[in-house]
């Protein structure tokens, strides 16, 4: 029941928000929704415990010819190895006008998992390396818009 309720809840946010008046929208919007679970306070025993549930959901809003495919995702991403200060950078530049939610990175048979996850409109991200980039194909998994996992592979040139 509790579920439910917040699941109902939760639509009524996304309704009233999405009704709102607002300038045209020429990149995805990224926000975030926190719900909190309070267990109701019906028994008032001194010796209770009493969890209190956070939800964290991301919200996307955009238009819908903002969408892109999964093969298009290859095309929009742009992948440079940088140098600074004796440190090897990945540098994953994201073209398009919506946000590219990275799940793994993978170089030579090593997973990288210190990153940002989320690569902002139009924006890049590095990733520090362990070790230079050698010509090795680097793949790139992906969450797509409904939560599936996807891959792309290139090469820096």
């Amino acid at each position: 029941m509790c579920i439910y309720l917040n699941l109902m809840i939760f639509i009524k946010i996304i309704r009233g928000f999405l009704s709102i008046k607002r300038k045209p929208v020429t990149t995805e919007q990224l926000y975030w929704l926190n719900l909190y679970e309070l267990p109701p306070n019906t028994n008032h025993q001194s010796d209770k415990i009493a969890l209190i549930m956070q939800t964290q959901y991301k919200v996307f809003y955009r238009n819908s010819s903002m969408t892109l495919s999964n093969e298009e995702f290859e095309k929009v991403i742009e992948l440079s190895e940088e140098e600074e200060q004796g440190k090897h950078y990945l540098r994953i530049r994201n073209q398009s006008d919506i946000h590219v939610n990275l799940s793994k990175i993978e170089i030579n048979g090593h997973h990288y998992k210190n990153f940002n996850r989320t690569i902002l409109p139009r924006s890049s991200e590095k990733v520090l390396l362990t070790s230079p980039i050698k010509n090795s194909p680097i793949t790139l998994i992906l969450i797509d818009d409904e939560g599936l996992f996807f891959s792309i592979s290139k090469e820096i040139r």
